[in-house]
């Protein structure tokens, strides 16, 4: 089947009415030739993947609230399309990780520099995914929360600790504890 399919198309509406205030919000278009064709097939949809506000207190320490990706590897917090030499994005985050899973709830974080080595830190309280980790064929992707309702009452943890180096070496490590986790 020849032809153009606009595969994903992300919207990015921005604002910073402070210097210590931000304003992100983010809506994802993917599949969108498919969207409105046939429902049982599964195949487009419109999603908001952020809508958050962030208070930058000092660089070392700011608190975030509303739908955000979850601090969960590099990837899942910088999965563009336009950053990664990729034509689509890893199996592990295809079916494993919840590649853009993001959630609403509340993150504390920061930065600090020593040099040429960065320092950061997420540290969030989320809705938390839901019980259908086992649905299907795509692992934890199928377990991405509504935003309307926490599945369980319980919140859910997530935390990455990040250090960089110059520009070409970043490390990390992230970790999530949830109910059905």
């Amino acid at each position: 089947d020849a032809g153009f399919d606009a595969h994903r198309i992300e919207l990015f509406f921005h604002a910073q009415p402070a210097p210590f205030i931000r304003i992100s919000n983010e809506i994802e278009y993917e599949g969108v030739s498919a969207i409105g064709a046939d429902p049982d097939k599964n195949r487009g949809e419109i999603k908001v993947e952020q809508s958050n506000v962030a208070l930058t207190f000092h660089p070392a320490i700011g608190l975030k609230a509303g739908i955000m990706y979850a601090p969960i590897g590099e990837f899942n917090q910088n999965h563009y399309d336009t950053v990664r030499n990729l034509t689509d994005r890893p199996l592990v985050m295809r079916r494993i990780m919840p590649a853009e899973y993001s959630d609403v709830g509340l993150q504390l974080f920061g930065r600090g520099y020593f040099g040429d080595v960065e320092l950061e830190y997420q540290v969030a309280m989320l809705n938390g995914l839901d019980n259908h980790i086992s649905d299907g064929t795509k692992g934890l992707r199928s377990a991405r929360p509504s935003y309307r309702k926490d599945a369980d009452g319980v919140p859910a943890g997530a935390g990455r600790f990040g250090f960089a180096y110059a520009d070409y070496l970043h490390l990390g490590v992230s970790g999530y504890v949830g109910h059905f986790t």
